[in-house]
Order: structure tokens, then C-alpha cells, then sequence
């Protein structure tokens, strides 16, 4: 029978209902990511295969098991698969959970394990943990250094390999041929994290016209998350989702900075671009998930009285938070893929999906609407997930939202 290694933890009982046992479940897998990926088998030690009873094996859904292990880190990004197979006793099944490595940087904590009943926490924010041989702990100098090595290592390779690409379609061009880089919309640029920081320029030196498009946006989730979000960089991204939607809930998915997503809602309503027939409905809609009774106030009174027809009569029909947060947990409950409930999934299966669909709408043409509102609905569960499961504990949310929010789950059914 295997024995434990930096690959593999067995864990002869798990008690869910025991806080510290979940938090331990989150340290060692999170371990496990940080040291190349692995498996915990459940029900089995090094000499015994006993197993677990079936209402564990499927409480140890990887979903569900994602979805815990993504609210303690950063990013949120950890990905649990598993299987069952039977045990030595009838009735009773071995669950191995499975555990994928992060691209080429460590998982960090970024809550405390601790709750009722546990008076020293088992992690904290800030600390990186990784295998050594069987031992889970806090990463060494020596860690941190080969995390590093390995991830400039790993991105040669790419980096090079796309150089030669480039290269060789200039020395293909005629003589006299002066090459450059367009994005999907035609501009003039190498990257999205180019794109982005040419815009936010622009917008620095007060052109309040200045906006990604929606093909720039669709362009930036499916190369997400190879470039940084920055609070500047994230603000723009909000602010031009604002106008086309499909992408909103991804980028509002990537902060909890409340304060931050009130200023681009409260300055869109002034920004001088034409372009306002998306953001009429989705200022009030993020604004009553996100924004203080206040800010939601005063969005709604500057929308009254703006000079733009849009905003005035969606200001005029708005029937207050408590529906539009019912409305939107409704969509977002309802959204499927592939047959498969959306809401099902975790958030690393979501982003994939996203970004798989945000390339097939830039593979036409002309824009889809089936496809860009499913693309839409997609990160609105992605946002569900990522913060607002989170804010219940951690306060992301204003209070009033909070309770608007936890209302809405109530008359959808959802708690």
C-alpha cells in the first residue's frame, strides 16, 4: 500500500463537521498545489483500507472542496477534482482528492484558519506552505528561491518560442515592409497588458472618453490572468464592462475593494463617451449588490438628472436593491453550460469556460447575442463564488448589501 510523500497525504477519518479538520484538509491541500500538485486519499492509512461511509464520500465533491479551499487563498484559483473507489469493507469507499498546481507561482493565505473552538490558528494570511516529504510548512528562503527559478525557467520557453514565431513572419515580409503589432480591434499594440496601460495613459492625461471595447475586453479575459490587475488597471476594466457587459462580473470577481467600484460607478455617470446603453441598467445592478445605501442614493439621483435619456429613464423605472439583487441571484442561479448548472462548478471551471467562450465570440465576425449573455452569466456565478461567499465573514460588502443580498438568497431558495 503507497505511504505518505510530497505527492501524496492519507488520512484514515475526516470529520467535516469539525472545524479544525477542514482547515487542515485546506493546509494540506494547498500544500500539496504548492509543491507540483498531489492527492489526498481519504479512508485508507499506510497498513489499512477501512474507507469512509458514502454520505462523506459525496460531501467530498471536488467542486464543493474547491470552493472551500478558495475562500482561504489568493488567487482563487485552486482546482479539486476527485474519484471514489471502493474499500475493504463493504459499503464503505477510499475518496482521492486531486490537486493541480497554479500556473508558476505559490497559493498565499489570505484568511486566518481559525474559527469556534480553535484557539491557535493553523495558518495565517501572508504564509505560503509547501511539502517537505510527508510534513506540511511554512515556506524556507530556499522555497521562495525555486519558486522563482521555476517560474523564470518556465516562461522562456514560451517567451522564446513566440519571439521565433514573430521573427519569422518578418523575415517573410517584402523588402521595404515596416511590420506592427494590432490588437483585435485594430490598435496598435503588443499585449492586453499594453492595451490597458495605453488607455489608463490616456485617461491620466484627462481624456474621460478613453474605454477599452468590447473586443478589447473579450481579448483581456481570455489572456487572463497572465498580466497584473492593478487597482488602475482593474478600474478600467470595470469602467468599460460597464458599457459592454459580457465581461463585468469576471473583473468585478478580482477585488473586494468596495470603495474602489463605487468611484468608477459614481464617475461613469459623468464620463463624456456616448456609449451608455449597457451601463444604464448594469450601474444600478452592480451598484445595488456593492454600493452602500448612500452611494446607491446618490447614483441614482445623479442618473435622474443627467444629460444622457439612457440614464434618466432607467433612474425613473428603478424599483429599489431588494429586486434587482433578486433578479441578478436568479440569473446567476439559473445560468447553465454545457447542460451542467453553472453555479455546480468552481471558479477556475468557470474562468476556463469563459475564456473559451470570450475566443469564440472574437471568432466571429459580427457579435453574438446568445453567446455574450452566457458569457455574461458566467461571471456572474463566477462573482457569486469568488466574493460574495466570502463577504459573509469577511466584510467585504456593505452591511445593507449584505443583508439585501442574504434576503435574496432566502427568496430564491438558494439558503
Amino acid at each position: 500500500m503507497a505511504g505518505e510523500s510530497g505527492s501524496v497525504d492519507l488520512k484514515l477519518t475526516l470529520n467535516l463537521d469539525d472545524p479544525r479538520a477542514s482547515l487542515d484538509l485546506v493546509k494540506d491541500l494547498v500544500a500539496l498545489a504548492n509543491t507540483g500538485g498531489g492527492e489526498i486519499w481519504i479512508g485508507c492509512s499506510e497498513v489499512q483500507r477501512p474507507g469512509v461511509s458514502l454520505a462523506l464520500a459525496k460531501e467530498l465533491d471536488g467542486a464543493k472542496v474547491s470552493d472551500l479551499v478558495n475562500r482561504y487563498i489568493a488567487p482563487s484559483r485552486a482546482s479539486v477534482s476527485h474519484s471514489i473507489e471502493e474499500a475493504d469493507q463493504p459499503g464503505a469507499y477510499i475518496v482521492k482528492l486531486r490537486i493541480e498546481r497554479y500556473h508558476r507561482y505559490p497559493f498565499v493565505f489570505s484568511r486566518s484558519g481559525d474559527g469556534k473552538g480553535i484557539k491557535r490558528p493553523l495558518f495565517r494570511v501572508g504564509q505560503i506552505y509547501v511539502r517537505h516529504g510527508a510534513k506540511n510548512e511554512v515556506a524556507t528562503h530556499c522555497d521562495l528561491s525555486r519558486f522563482i527559478e521555476t517560474a523564470v525557467q518556465e516562461s522562456r520557453g514560451p517567451i522564446l518560442e513566440s519571439l521565433l514565431r514573430k521573427l519569422e513572419k518578418v523575415a517573410r515580409l517584402p523588402d521595404g515592409v515596416e511590420p506592427i503589432l494590432v490588437g483585435p480591434d485594430g490598435g496598435i499594440t503588443a499585449s492586453p497588458s499594453s492595451l490597458i496601460n495605453l488607455v489608463v495613459a490616456r485617461r491620466s492625461r484627462g481624456d474621460r472618453e478613453a474605454i477599452l471595447t468590447g473586443r478589447d475586453l473579450l481579448w483581456c479575459l481570455s489572456e487572463w490572468p497572465e498580466f497584473e490587475t492593478t487597482s488602475e488597471r482593474i478600474s478600467l476594466l470595470i469602467r468599460s464592462a460597464l458599457r459592454r457587459t459580457p465581461t463585468l462580473y469576471f473583473w468585478l470577481a478580482e477585488t473586494s475593494d468596495r470603495s474602489l467600484v463605487e468611484d468608477v460607478l459614481e464617475s461613469t455617470i459623468e464620463d463624456r463617451d456616448r456609449d451608455k446603453s449597457d451601463a444604464k441598467d448594469a450601474v444600478l445592478e452592480v451598484g445595488s449588490l456593492i454600493a452602500s445605501d448612500e452611494c446607491l442614493e446618490r447614483l441614482v439621483a445623479a442618473m435622474r438628472k443627467s444629460r444622457y435619456q439612457h440614464f434618466r429613464t432607467a433612474a425613473s423605472r428603478f424599483s429599489g436593491r431588494q429586486e434587482t439583487v433578486v433578479r441578478f441571484l436568479a440569473r446567476a442561479k439559473a445560468a447553465t453550460i454545457q447542460g451542467r448548472l453553472v453555479h455546480d462548478l468552481n471558479s477556475d471551471e468557470i474562468t476556463r469556460a469563459g475564456q473559451k467562450m470570450a475566443l469564440e465570440i472574437l471568432a466571429t465576425q459580427s457579435s453574438s447575442t446568445v453567446l455574450s449573455r452566457s458569457l455574461g452569466d458566467l461571471g456572474r456565478a463566477l462573482w457569486l463564488k469568488t466574493i460574495y461567499t466570502q463577504s459573509t465573514e469577511t466584510s467585504v460588502q456593505a452591511p445593507e448589501a449584505t443583508e439585501a443580498f442574504q434576503a435574496g438568497l432566502r427568496t430564491i431558495g438558494m439558503i
